[in-house]
């Protein structure tokens, strides 16, 4: 009794397993047809929007929201700018807005920016932003220390190496004896030169410091400029000066850095370029991508309060002016810097140029050497350098985003005939030199780019005014400036006249041999197609005779007569149609692709060499799928295919001398895109290393083969977009299968 209840536990299990495994392929196919859920962002800047660390960090947000987070993602920004405006009115003013502009919107992660907007979403963000998950950004570690978290909290924090920069600046300018510290007068400038001097009070013995921070920005610009050998500045930040002129403090360094007559160094990777030396600085757009890869995760459904808070890190970078300014060898940098706004030397710019010039220099030597060899040495030399000078340089233009043209390459008038000014001044001149038959080409590609979907090239001809003929390869992508902006698309011409000539010769030359080898084929089945013809011209004969006999007779039977008359017509229609089928498949010509019925294909090859497999006993089964949609092919060549397919199994079982003759041809539908055709045969079989070369040119295993028949099938199979196929039957012989895609009617005809 358990025994049973045992297996009838099994029993459900195994049926419940079933159902579920049906059912996966049905859940995935909802799930990949269904929208994906929008999720909601909002992101809290502390200060005013023009502030350029604030744009680095919604930068880097914004690309790792793109990438990492597993749905669409919407992003809301609201500049609270609380730092300017401290009042209790605009607080009460800025606490209602939120909560009416985002009380019927479903927020899904809120990113604070900065320790102001960090401190606002602690005090209010359960009152307005209840239950919301909160990933920070840009706070600093010595105020992260003091804060306490909320549970659903977690974000990127940073820590402004002060000391370590300072120990940096001592090494690449050991010289130095003085150290001014400059910094403002705003709540953020004092916290920040508090945490400098706090740095910095260890090594008073080193180097003595100077603090200038209640002066205006010009009598800091007068003292930077005085200050005596062997010093160095150390800028903080300033977003006031001395008499309460508010500034950018990458626009007030700017203007310290242009007076001063001493290095700066500083903290931030915004003041690069503006007039530090560099160092070990601030990433606000590391940090921001950090803070979007710490979202992306929440909106993927980990719990925030599981992620501890990251410290982003910071970054060696260096102005390479400032380095030169102020006679800093880059050596002397510390290991993995990066070295910024670095002039290149002529090498360095035109290193392509240069390597090109002297290659085509140096092919000019060799050029003009094989001139003097022989006459003909000297014409291949002539067109190889024509080649060269006619193809190096493409066709390349700038079209602007309302569709005039910015710029056009020179080269331009060597492949079009027209100059660069005719299409500058006539922008559609382009569509109106291509041959009208290929301007559909055009219009197509210039759809698909309105709607963003560029094809990698695409190929058309392009009319001369002196009435030559030009295959273009055209190729462009959309152009961007450094906000985003669109500025158009670049495009590349390039001349590809000369391969397309080469490629319809090499099409050409195989559509050649694969006639030849049809012919020699059929020169294969001489004797078989003596007999083809044999049995009806015998029976015409036949028929005739008799006709005459049944006229001759005293009473002529006229029955007979008109009897064997009809015989006579039977079987000239057959020979008719013998002779009808070898002119079709002697027929030369290239490969036309049309919709063929794969079935009659297989029938009508197999009819050429119905006798050949009388005469060799081999017994012929067609398992062919009904109602088979047709595929697209060139009907000759793919009757090619399996005439020679079948003469290989031939020939296979002519190597054995027991068992049964039987070949087994198979036409199935596997997929929705192609139909499969299967030949299997009894006879010797293949080996290993044989399925590997048999489809190599020149190896057979036939002492008087060439070896290029499945060479040739192979190479057919491959232009129709198939693919030839053998492998090894379990019990003897082997099996060819080739697939061919089904024939599409809307698709484009070559």
């Amino acid at each position: 009794m358990a025994g049973k209840r045992r297996w009838g536990w099994f029993f459900l299990l195994g049926t419940v397993l079933v159902c579920l495994v049906g059912m996966m392929p049905m859940h995935r196919a909802a799930a990949a047809g269904e929208p994906k859920e929008t999720k909601h962002v909002l992101v809290l800047y502390s200060f005013r929007t023009i502030l350029p660390t604030q744009t680095e960090i919604d930068q880097g947000l914004r690309a790792a929201l793109k990438t990492g987070s597993r749905h669409p993602v919407d992003i809301d920004m609201e500049y609270l700018d609380i730092g300017r405006f401290e009042e209790a009115a605009y607080l009460d003013e800025l606490l209602h807005l939120l909560r009416r502009k985002y009380a019927h919107r479903r927020l899904d992660v809120i990113i604070p920016v900065f320790d102001p907007a960090v401190k606002f979403l602690l005090k209010y963000g359960d009152a307005i932003f209840p239950g919301v998950p909160v990933v920070f950004a840009g706070e600093f570690k010595q105020f992260l220390q003091n804060l306490t978290l909320k549970p659903h909290m977690t974000g990127v924090y940073v820590e402004p190496e002060l000391a370590a920069n300072l120990q940096l600046a001592l090494r690449l300018q050991p010289q130095t004896r003085r150290v001014m510290v400059v910094g403002g007068t705003s709540g953020a400038d004092r916290v920040f030169l508090s945490w400098a001097k706090e740095a910095f009070a260890p090594h008073s013995g080193q180097v003595e410091f100077t603090y200038l921070t209640d002066l205006s920005l010009a009598e800091l610009q007068e003292q930077a400029a005085h200050l005596p050998p062997h010093t160095i500045i150390f800028y903080v930040t300033i977003f006031r000066d001395g008499k309460g002129q508010e500034f950018l403090p990458r626009d007030a360094l700017n203007l310290l850095a242009q007076a001063a007559n001493a290095p700066v160094y500083g903290v931030w990777d915004t003041l690069l370029g503006e007039g530090i030396v560099g160092g070990s600085l601030i990433s606000h757009q590391e940090q921001g991508r950090l803070a979007g890869e710490l979202a992306a995760r929440v909106l993927n459904g980990e719990n925030p309060g599981h992620i501890p808070p990251l410290l982003a890190p910071n970054r060696l970078l260096f102005d390479w002016r400032q380095l030169r300014r102020w006679g800093i060898p880059e050596h002397k940098l510390p290991p993995g810097s990066q070295v910024s706004f670095k002039e290149l030397s002529l090498w360095e710019s035109y290193r392509g140029w240069i390597i090109g010039i002297l290659a085509l220099l140096g092919l000019q030597t060799v050029l003009i050497g094989a001139l003097l060899i022989t006459r003909a040495r000297r014409r291949r030399a002539e067109l190889r350098y024509r080649i060269v000078a006619d193809f190096t340089y493409d066709w390349e233009s700038w079209e602007n985003p309302d569709g005039s043209l910015n710029y056009v390459s020179p080269a331009c008038e060597r492949i079009s005939g027209h100059t660069a000014e005719e299409f500058l001044a006539r922008p559609h001149l382009f569509r109106e030199t291509i041959v009208p038959e290929d301007r559909e080409i055009w219009d197509r590609h210039l759809a698909h780019r309105q709607q963003g979907d560029l094809p990698q090239e695409i190929q058309f001809r392009l009319q001369r005014p002196d009435g030559g003929i030009r295959w273009l390869e055209h190729v462009c992508r959309p152009v961007y400036g450094d906000q985003g902006e669109f500025l158009g698309f670049r495009a590349s011409n390039r001349d590809v006249t000369l391969r397309k000539h080469t490629e319809r010769q090499e099409q050409q030359h195989r559509d050649e041999l694969t006639h030849v080898m049809r012919v020699a084929t059929l020169g294969e089945l001489t004797a078989s197609l003596a007999h083809e013809f044999n049995q009806p011209l015998n029976a015409v004969l036949n028929n005739a005779q008799a006709a005459l006999r049944f006229l001759n007779r005293a009473t002529p039977d006229v029955a007979e007569v008109e009897a064997a008359l009809k015989d006579i017509a039977r079987d000239g229609k057959r020979a008719s149609a013998v002779i009808q089928r070898l002119r079709s498949f002697l027929k030369p010509g290239m490969m036309h692709l049309e919709g063929v019925d794969t079935n009659g294909v297989i029938q009508e090859a197999a009819a050429l060499v119905q006798n050949e497999l009388l005469s060799r006993h081999i017994a012929t089964h067609f398992t062919l799928a009904p109602y088979l949609p047709p595929v697209r092919g060139d009907r000759i060549q793919l009757q090619q295919v399996v005439l020679n397919l079948l003469l290989n199994a031939m020939e296979a079982m002519e190597q054995t001398e027991m068992g049964p003759r039987e070949i087994h041809l198979k036409t199935e539908q596997e997929n929705p895109d192609s139909i499969t055709v299967s030949l299997k045969d009894t006879g010797r079989g293949l080996t290993g290393e044989e399925l590997e070369k048999i489809f190599e040119p020149f190896w057979t295993s036939k002492a008087e083969g060439l070896g290029l028949g499945l060479s040739i099938c192979r190479s057919i199979i491959s232009a129709h977009g198939g693919r030839l196929r053998a492998t090894a039957n379990a019990d003897r012989g082997a099996t060819l299968l080739f697939t061919l895609p089904l024939y599409q009617r809307d698709s484009d005809e070559p």
